[in-house]
């Protein structure tokens, strides 16, 4: 039983009141809630400062949870906007005639290393 718990109960009883009694009944009533609390409270925690350091400890994960979702919706939308542009260099780089005078049709798969030569060459 914490302090207040005993607390609660050392009043009922120098008060001479019991569980019959309504001030008796509250008072008791009080500290069966506090002990219901006592498994989520830390060593010499309040009821309210435990509510109050849940209610921190909650906000920080939602918050967390938020700017989370905000990077993967961003990753998100710039993973669609490289996809798409991506697909529009394919689609302009077709039928370009490479060295030689050879012409070739380049398949999405080939776009990388086609970057990369171009890189190169420029080098």
């Amino acid at each position: 039983m914490d302090k207040l718990t005993a607390q609660l109960v050392d009043l009922a009883m120098s008060m001479g009141v019991g569980e019959q009694d309504p001030r008796g009944h509250l008072i008791h009533n009080a500290a069966d809630l506090l002990r219901d609390c006592e498994p989520y409270l830390k060593e010499g925690e309040t009821p309210a400062q435990c509510i109050k350091r849940n209610r921190d400890d909650w906000t920080r994960m939602v918050t967390t949870l938020k700017e989370a979702t905000a990077r993967a919706e961003a990753a998100e939308a710039e993973l669609t906007r490289l996809r798409t542009e991506r697909a529009e260099l394919v689609e302009a780089l077709r039928g370009l005639p490479l060295r030689g005078g050879a012409c070739k049709w380049i398949a999405a798969d080939d776009l990388t290393a086609l970057i990369e030569r171009m890189e190169k060459s420029h080098d």
